[in-house]
């Protein structure tokens, strides 16, 4: 069995990245939405069950490299 391959999305709560997300999603994609912790949830509430929700500032380098390696 071929695993999915995965793709990290920022903005992802915002308008492109959110359609970005559904669209790769629908594609067979395993997606990481990388999240503002101050991201407001209602373009993507729908995709809790779907994608992987991981907070990081982007300006926090230590952290994001962390999520990174992980992903």
């Amino acid at each position: 069995m071929k695993l999915a391959q995965r793709v990290a999305i920022t903005g992802a709560s915002g308008f492109v990245g959110a359609h970005l997300a559904r669209t790769l999603i629908g594609k067979g994609y395993q997606v990481f939405l990388l999240l503002s912790p101050r991201y407001n949830p209602w373009r993507i509430a729908t995709l809790k069950q779907r994608a992987h929700f991981k907070l990081v500032d982007l300006g926090d380098e230590q952290k994001l490299t962390r999520v990174l390696r992980d992903i």
